[in-house]
């Protein structure tokens, strides 16, 4: 199964891909300032839907913004390595010293192409095109769930499209998880979605939550996300 948004089937297409990927082994490429962009993703996984927003300035800062039927949460990170999490609606802010996003590495192995996957477990698969950008198409296999991601190169190995199967019986696998990107623009994103409100009260995580987003970054499995969703909301009622 191959995404409909996914181009580049032609073998001039896969020959330029590759060109655009190939990295001189003696040289590694040196990391010069991250493209700016903003992305709108959606990940389903059964009958449930989460949106996402995704953007990165010039010097560094993502925000992450998740959406679903109950709440919105906007993660900012910043350059020196925090990262506050903003509940916008409750006017509530958490700060998380020296933490990361979730899935994505602090140094990246060089341009993440076909031969230097972007994590040490991953399986180099070929190289595709997604919504313009050259892509690394990788494979992690985790007892019987296989990962696949399609990662960019000139967006600092932002992955624009990932699935999660399950390998059955009978050699074919069962789609669990799907993230696809719908919107893809470059250049600077709005400020507003960097800005944290200096009035906002801050919410002090529990210690098992901060040791949680230290070891593994943000953003938090949906059960401690949920816990955190609730301090929020309670610090906002006592506002």
């Amino acid at each position: 199964m191959r995404p409909s948004f996914l181009l580049g089937d032609g073998i001039l297409a896969l020959v330029s891909a590759a060109a655009a990927l190939r990295i001189d082994s003696t040289s590694p490429p040196r990391r010069t300032d991250m493209v700016p962009f903003y992305l709108e993703q959606t990940e389903v996984t059964g009958r449930k839907k989460l949106t996402y927003v995704l953007a990165h300035q010039s010097d560094g800062t993502t925000v992450r913004i998740e959406r679903d039927d109950h709440s919105s949460v906007r993660d900012v990170f910043l350059p020196d390595g925090t990262a506050v999490s903003v509940f916008d609606a409750l006017n509530v802010r958490v700060l998380w010293p020296n933490t990361g996003r979730q899935g994505v590495e602090a140094d990246p192995l060089p341009g993440c192409d076909i031969n230097h996957a972007a994590q040490p477990s991953d399986n180099p698969a070929g190289v595709d095109v997604v919504l313009g950008q050259v892509v690394a198409v990788s494979e992690t296999t985790m007892g019987n769930t296989v990962i696949t991601s399609w990662r960019a190169p000139g967006l600092d190995c932002e992955e624009l499209y990932y699935r999660s199967e399950q390998q059955q019986p009978d050699g074919s696998r069962k789609l669990v998880v799907e993230m696809t990107t719908s919107v893809l623009l470059l250049g600077d994103p709005d400020p507003a979605l960097f800005a944290i409100n200096p009035k906002f009260t801050e919410l002090q995580p529990s210690n098992r939550l901060a040791n949680l987003v230290s070891a593994n970054g943000l953003p938090l499995p949906e059960d401690e996300r949920e816990r955190l969703l609730a301090q929020a909301k309670e610090a906002s009622r006592k506002q």
